[in-house]
């Protein structure tokens, strides 16, 4: 969020669909707020109080005063429900015959799920999945279905690894989105 405050970023907008999250000083907010009424756009608000434990699709989220009272610190991490219903894989009789169909479709919905993870707050096992995917794509033999639950062990054992966002006065907004095919076939973001 950037309202010509000297070109200073002055609030955080979490979007997907139809809901947002939005971090700012009270008079952006009310800015912000105004605009969507502008736009008649029916909204439900709900603000937080320093320390509150907010959630938002699986992500868990808190801020407080930074110590010195200086800025506000940010902490993101996932529910404890989304730990929860990662599960361990069956592992096969055999684990040198090729994985069937049902146990591919299994190691494929698991690492997605995880991936989902790593993207919110758990960098420490992003190389884990990628070797995962690469192992799955060139052999997808039934050899991956252990590591795939060590993997999932390492997630739940440090299911209370958050990412910590030190005390800030001005913070800036990075945004990213996925490449897509164009109708002549090139790629584009």
């Amino acid at each position: 969020m950037n309202h010509k405050r000297e070109e200073e970023t002055v609030g955080l907008i979490l979007l997907h669909v139809d809901d947002f999250l939005v971090f700012s000083d009270d008079i952006n907010l009310k800015i912000f707020l105004e605009k969507l009424e502008e736009n008649t756009i029916e909204i439900t608000m709900k603000k937080p109080l320093p320390g509150e434990q907010l959630e938002f699709l699986g992500m868990s989220m808190c801020w407080r005063r930074g110590r010195d009272l200086a800025g506000i610190e940010f902490e993101i991490g996932l529910s404890t429900d989304y730990y929860n219903n990662l599960r361990e894989l069956e592992v096969p009789r055999n684990l040198k015959e090729k994985l069937d169909e049902s146990g591919e479709f299994a190691v494929r919905s698991l690492i997605g799920q995880m991936s989902w993870i790593v993207g919110i707050c758990r960098p420490d096992l992003s190389m884990t999945l990628s070797r995962l995917q690469q192992e799955l794509n060139e052999e997808k033999c039934n050899q991956i279905v252990p590591k795939c639950n060590k993997a999932v062990r390492k997630a739940v054992t440090r299911k209370n690894m958050n990412i910590k966002i030190k005390p800030m006065q001005r913070f800036d907004i990075m945004g990213f989105a996925d490449a897509a095919i164009n109708k002549s076939g090139a790629a584009q973001l």
